[in-house]
């Protein structure tokens, strides 16, 4: 800190008010360097495994009977294994189940025209439920999915 004396002189010695910027660039480099040396360590994202979009003979969507297929239809109304449900008494149905229990799976199977809320609205409950893996069951037809020209023509 810097004193000065003031210009009538008295004994009373007072205080610059100045900043000292060496310093401060001097902390500042410093801190730029660090940033710049730890940023490149530093990963970004998390690590996901895209679903292969091509359709394919290979890879048919699982069978009602095989795989738990749960519906949602345009007025938001859930159907599992043919019978009508709530909510609640469908999260009450997932608890109980002992085979949805043992795979902790379910596939999920909404109309188009529903609304996004309620789509996430039964994904959530679905999940607290107990399920952790949740498939979405999607009709290529319906979404207007042509196969590219390299993939041959479909079996029927």
């Amino acid at each position: 800190m810097a004193f000065s004396d003031n210009e009538n002189k008295s004994k009373r010695v007072s205080a610059l008010a100045d900043i000292n910027v060496t310093p401060l660039v001097d902390i500042l480099l410093v801190l730029l360097i660090i940033f710049m040396v730890a940023a490149p360590t530093v990963h970004h994202g998390a690590r996901l495994a895209a679903p292969d979009i091509t359709p394919s003979d290979d890879k048919q969507p699982p069978k009602e009977d095989e795989k738990d297929t749960l519906v949602i239809d345009k007025e938001g109304k859930l159907k599992f294994r043919g019978k009508g449900y709530t909510l609640k008494d469908l999260a009450a149905l997932i608890k109980a189940d002992p085979q949805l229990k043992k795979t902790r799976e379910l596939y999920l199977q909404a109309d188009l025209d529903l609304p996004y809320g309620r789509v996430m609205e039964v994904i959530g409950s679905v999940r607290r439920a107990g399920i952790q893996k949740l498939g979405v069951v999607v009709n290529a037809d319906e979404l207007g999915i042509q196969p590219s020209p390299e993939d041959p023509p479909k079996k029927r």
